[in-house]
């Protein structure tokens, strides 16, 4: 049981450094590059439904929009679109965080009925420490560890059990560093 729990946390872990590198890359790519997974939707009432995840300037965009200007060729699954340069910007607070609700136009003419906005932003360096969590907890056992097996040195890590003293017990000092280190039989 402990054996695939430990088999479970490093396959968690080696997943959540893979985020992590691909959201340092996706971070560094977004000051240059605007990318955009969208989704539309046409409904009976033809008005057209938007569903987005947008990638801008370290700040990942979740967008939701509704408006009657339904127009022909709507795509129905998930599309990919790289740009140089996005068609609008949401301003993110000073941290990257933000939400903006938007209702720019609300006529009741048959043009334009209803065009409806709502924007989730959440920098990637947020992303990025939430991924590293794992890795970083992985990295600070694997060294503890090598530091208080037994038979090795706490300080060093000089492995003790290779120069016993009579009777089996392990040095009381360290010959590579000289640190004092608690006594137990080799086995």
């Amino acid at each position: 049981m402990r054996r695939s729990l430990r088999n479970l946390m490093n396959s968690l872990t080696a997943v959540s450094l893979l985020l992590c590198l691909a959201t340092v890359a996706l971070w560094v790519r977004s000051y240059w590059q605007f990318d955009s997974f969208y989704k539309l939707n046409c409904t009976l009432d033809s008005c057209v439904h938007m569903k987005s995840v947008n990638c801008d300037r370290g700040v990942i965009g979740i967008n939701w929009l509704a408006s009657n200007k339904s127009s022909s060729g709507i795509q129905k699954d998930w599309t990919y679109t790289s740009k140089g340069i996005p068609s609008y910007r949401v301003a993110p607070g000073a941290t990257g965080f933000g939400y903006r609700v938007s209702n720019p136009e609300l006529r009741l003419d048959r043009t334009t009925i209803l065009n409806y906005a709502q924007t989730i932003l959440f920098p990637l360096w947020a992303v990025t420490l939430v991924t590293m969590i794992l890795p970083w907890i992985w990295a600070i056992r694997r060294l503890g560890r090598r530091r208080r097996d037994p038979g090795l040195c706490p300080k060093c890590g000089y492995d003790l059990r290779a120069t016993p003293q009579a009777g089996g017990e392990l040095v009381s000092r360290c010959p590579e560093c000289g640190t004092a280190t608690r006594h137990a039989k080799v086995e």
